[in-house]
């Protein structure tokens, strides 16, 4: 049912246990969701900058987001990401998903509105559900 609402999840993170995690749990959530995975933000925005723009279904991407990668690391991806047009943006929904305790980091991505929220790794099937499900809900009541 989710797949239906979600055309893909995309992972980027630069630790390839994260995107095994993610990838097991999104199949028990619904193995029809498709799963992207990219391994630093330079890969992911070459992706995005692919899609194609004026897709007429309303379905939403939700791109998870580690701060620290090598090559170009989460901050540099939100950097970039709020350069790409407004139609393409307005199809996302970008969670920075990350193991840093750096209060620091905290502070920089508030900067950043085009985020939709920031957690802590590890993460687990209920938390992950509760996530997908809020930027889902939030993602409607936009339509």
């Amino acid at each position: 049912m989710l797949a239906q609402l979600i055309e893909d999840i995309i992972v980027v993170d630069d630790d390839p246990i994260q995107h095994f995690v993610f990838k097991k749990l999104i199949f028990k959530i619904d193995s029809k969701i498709s799963l992207k995975s990219f391994y630093n933000g330079e890969e992911a925005l070459f992706f995005l900058k692919k899609k194609v723009l004026g897709n007429s279904e309303n379905r939403i991407s939700l791109i998870f987001l580690d701060l620290n990668m090598p090559k170009m690391d989460g901050f540099g991806f939100l950097e970039e990401y709020r350069m790409l047009h407004q139609d393409l943006k307005s199809k996302n929904r970008v969670v920075i998903l990350t193991s840093s305790i750096r209060n620091n980091d905290r502070i920089l991505v508030l900067d950043f509105r085009e985020l939709n929220g920031y957690y802590a790794k590890p993460i687990s099937l209920d938390f992950l559900k509760k996530v997908i499900n809020g930027l889902i809900a939030n993602s409607v009541q936009e339509l």
